[in-house]
């Protein structure tokens, strides 16, 4: 009697304890839903040729990758589809590539100047964004920064002269924003991975080339911003390797730092 008992007993909590991970997926599955419906407002126009997702699975069409993300249990699987969205400024020369299955490859077929704006908008928080350049011409200005969520990038862009942008330059290591630069970061080439961490909450933004942090940041950061990448020689590419939200800043103070005024 007693056996059969804990039997029941047993049962009873196993069958609580998958009604709590039931009602959770649920809950999971009304969140993701919303979120959908929230990228289909912001983004109406998520199809290949223009806007691509990070790992969007663009290619099988929009409404068949809504019914996707429906079926997703886990808000967790869906975030590398919804982690961001990549605009091209001039179809005709710039192409988006997949690398491991995800798009995140922006390529130039054609010499000028051109900055891919990247979504989401960031308005709080701490962003890791990391890039790679691929078949960069010494010489040459490209490179990646932040530009003001309200300005639009045109079509073709001098991110290095431009107003609105900060332009961490690969052609000397200088940061350029209004007119002013310093090149007291290092110079990078074609395969190192250059990193930038926003950290809205103290209005900084600090670079990175190989892990490394340089000494020249940006200090002030006080409205919304966009991460970008700028390319300019024909057949140079950039492939995004990470855009992350992260739990803590990893800055440090640097002994030799400069601060730039944004």
């Amino acid at each position: 009697m007693e056996e059969s008992n804990i039997k029941i007993q047993s049962l009873e909590e196993s069958n609580r304890d998958k009604d709590q991970v039931f009602n959770a997926l649920n809950a999971e599955n009304t969140k993701l839903k919303n979120e959908i419906e929230k990228i289909k407002v912001e983004y109406p126009q998520i199809i290949p040729n223009e806007y691509n997702v990070f790992g969007g699975l663009t290619g099988v069409g929009p409404d068949i990758l809504l019914l996707i993300l429906q079926e997703m249990q886990y808000i967790t699987d869906a975030a590398q589809f919804l982690s961001f969205v990549m605009k091209n400024p001039d179809p005709e020369t710039v192409t988006f590539e997949q690398v491991d299955g995800i798009l995140r490859k922006v390529k130039l077929n054609k010499t000028g100047d051109c900055a891919i704006e990247i979504d989401p908008v960031i308005t709080d928080g701490i962003y890791l964004f990391e890039i790679i350049y691929q078949n960069k011409y010494p010489g040459f200005h490209q490179g990646p920064g932040i530009v003001k969520a309200s300005y639009t990038i045109p079509r073709y862009c001098k991110a290095n002269s431009d107003q609105n942008m900060i332009f961490f330059d690969t052609c000397d290591g200088e940061i350029r924003y209004k007119g002013y630069w310093t090149n007291k970061n290092s110079k990078y080439s074609s395969g190192q991975k250059i990193g930038m961490e926003l950290d809205k909450g103290k209005g900084t933004l600090h670079f990175f080339i190989d892990g490394v942090q340089q000494p020249v940041f940006v200090r002030g950061i006080n409205e919304p911003v966009r991460f970008y990448g700028h390319i300019f020689t024909e057949g140079a590419s950039f492939t995004i390797v990470t855009f992350k939200n992260l739990p803590a800043a990893t800055t440090q103070t640097l002994p030799d730092e400069e601060a730039i005024n944004w």
